[in-house]
């Protein structure tokens, strides 16, 4: 597994290197409106697999074409990605037959390929965010993130993205934190006391998908040094932000 989080600057006396990661898969459910690739749902940013719980609503009216449902939803990933998308029925009233299609960035939402049967290995060329479509079987998919008429029906699906890369971000920790303003965090090697450190939040990594079972804290990230890690919030540095301590 690579590490989502890359935790790599100490704020103190001395450097301190922490590893950790983010949970891996996320499940979510679908969100109406999404309709349309410009209304798409954006799916968590990261995650190397992805869970979405939807419904297809087709609307039959008396002397009047049906109406299709179709769910778009969006992603970010890199170039070298290797995707696999896969769609089956699920729930209490599961949708019977399904096609997917996947459309590559804006503004030109190329499509790059689409099944009834799911999507698997497709590479992606270039980092971006990326759209799939699900729709009833027997949908047609066209660049311009078009999608066109499909067999008549209502039910639901589960939804399962996979392939997606994880991205490093660099944040910060804070040692011995809760001691006055510009204060040395002074550590007493030849204690065996232990020494408590704060990850601390931002507007770009929320702390609370941090898996605290995987941190590691030492020179080389790889020492299991960590003692009794409770999942405790806290603002520390009063930036508007929770930290992890």
């Amino acid at each position: 597994m690579k590490p989502t989080q890359k935790l790599v600057t100490g704020i103190g006396i001395i450097a301190v290197t922490v590893f950790g990661f983010s949970s891996l898969a996320y499940a979510v459910n679908e969100k109406e409106p999404n309709s349309s690739v410009s209304s798409a749902q954006a799916l968590p940013a990261s995650g190397s697999e992805l869970n979405v719980s939807g419904n297809i609503a087709t609307t039959v009216a008396r002397n009047s074409p049906p109406v299709y449902d179709v769910d778009f939803y969006s992603f970010f990933a890199f170039a070298g990605d290797s995707l696999d998308v896969n769609v089956s029925g699920a729930g209490a009233q599961p949708l019977a037959a399904t096609s997917v299609g996947l459309f590559g960035p804006a503004p030109n939402y190329t499509l790059l390929d689409d099944s009834g049967l799911g999507i698997a290995g497709r590479v992606v060329s270039e980092d971006g965010v990326y759209t799939v479509a699900v729709a009833n079987a027997y949908a047609g998919f066209s660049s311009g993130g078009n999608v066109n008429g499909g067999a008549s029906g209502s039910g639901d699906y589960s939804l399962r993205i996979s392939g997606i890369s994880q991205s490093v971000t660099e944040v910060d920790i804070d040692v011995k934190p809760g001691r006055r303003a510009k204060e040395t965090a002074r550590i007493k090697l030849w204690k065996k006391n232990r020494i408590k450190v704060a990850i601390l939040g931002s507007k770009d990594f929320d702390v609370a998908t941090v898996d605290t079972s995987t941190l590691r804290f030492g020179a080389t990230g790889t020492e299991e040094t960590l003692k009794k890690c409770k999942r405790r919030f806290k603002d520390v540095n009063r930036d508007g932000y929770k930290d992890l301590v």
